[in-house]
């Protein structure tokens, strides 16, 4: 790989908002995972989808215990 080849790469540089963009994206997700896994999947016929542990805490985070 050349100095050339790499420099026509663009990437966006990793700043505050950056990074909050990433949280919030993940933590979007998370909750929408969450919602479909419990509420949804049951409701048009799938079985109920068992959050793994991380996506578990994540949630309880965010929305306290329930």
């Amino acid at each position: 790989m050349t100095a050339d080849h790499r420099s026509a790469l663009n990437l966006p540089a990793i700043s505050r908002e950056t990074i909050v963009t990433l949280l919030l994206a993940g933590s979007a997700a998370t909750i929408a995972f969450d919602m479909f896994g419990h509420a949804l999947a049951p409701l048009v016929g799938y079985a109920k989808l068992a959050p793994a542990l991380l996506a578990g805490s994540v949630v309880k985070v965010i929305v306290g215990e329930l």
